[in-house]
């Protein structure tokens, strides 16, 4: 299938969530994005995107800087960009609640954490205030909950997009 153009057809007939999320994923990668990820232009091109491929994208980051490395890796990759607060939009707009809830739990602590986290001038440094910190609970348990929940996440993503399918299918 060629990403660049879904086919409505082709997008349907997958069933899988797991492959289905990631054909759509790649139908956005496969836009042309400035090559610079902390620019200005590359700001301004995902906030040029339709609505419904923001949510996918931006909560598409979150999960995937999450499965890499913690919620520390996706706020040491992520900081100051405008993707956090249209993925925190996006769990909204997906129905993913629970996932918004410690999405939530750790944008608080982001947020009061704000001085310190930019003042970072090392990865230790940096690891000593978003490592194994206590939010209500330590923030690796904060991130297993989340993972927990991969599944689900990518079948509210599938039926999300299977209601807007003209934003996201270019082709019949």
């Amino acid at each position: 299938m060629d990403s660049a153009r879904l086919s409505k057809r082709e997008l349907v007939a997958i069933t899988d969530p797991v492959d289905f999320v990631g054909t759509v994923i790649d139908s956005i990668w496969a836009k042309p994005w400035p090559p610079d990820d902390r620019s200005e232009a590359y700001r301004e091109f995902f906030l040029a995107l339709p609505k419904e491929q923001r949510v996918i994208w931006s909560t598409w980051l979150v999960q995937g800087e999450v499965q890499n490395g913690g919620f520390g890796q996706y706020f040491s990759n992520s900081s100051g960009d405008c993707f956090i607060e249209e993925a925190r939009t996006g769990f909204t707009d997906l129905g993913a609640h629970d996932l918004e809830a410690e999405f939530e739990l750790v944008l608080a602590y982001f947020r009061r954490n704000r001085d310190r986290i930019d003042a970072a001038g090392s990865w230790d440094e940096y690891a000593k205030v978003m490592g194994y910190v206590a939010i209500e609970e330590n923030l690796d348990r904060v991130t297993s909950r989340f993972l927990a929940q991969m599944d689900r996440f990518y079948e509210l993503r599938r039926e999300y997009v299977l209601r807007h399918l003209e934003v996201f299918c270019e082709a019949p």
